[in-house]
């Protein structure tokens, strides 16, 4: 950041996205039979295990208990303990530049010294 500026932040992040994107474009694929570079014997058998799984039968699906989850206590303090941890986390995010800079005088040189030796 010091180098190139904070916006090469967006555009790095932006460029390794692409890559990932073109990466994913380029491997996956929906199914077996429409995989360009996958062998015979493994295309054989992964279409038939899908075959023998699909011709398993219907599963009995039991209906979600909506009830019990949104009046349950430890479903409710795990999503107040995420929000506050999420929270925490965004503020020093966020704010510990700012206490660097203005407390401590330090700049992103040496913000990012410290960091190396901490990690």
């Amino acid at each position: 950041m010091a180098w190139a500026g904070w916006p090469s932040i967006f555009y790095a992040s932006g460029a390794v996205t692409a890559l990932w994107a073109a990466a994913w474009w380029m491997l996956v694929y929906d199914s077996p039979a429409e995989h360009p570079r996958i062998c015979p014997e493994e295309r054989a058998a992964l279409e038939e295990a899908v075959r023998t799984e699909l011709s398993a039968g219907p599963k009995t699906r039991l209906p979600t208990p909506w009830r019990a989850i949104l009046t349950s206590v430890p479903v409710w303090m795990n999503i107040v303990a995420q929000w506050g941890g999420i929270w925490g986390l965004f503020t020093l995010l966020t704010q510990a530049p700012t206490y660097f800079r203005q407390i401590h005088g330090w700049g992103i040189h040496m913000v990012s010294r410290l960091r190396s030796l901490l990690t």
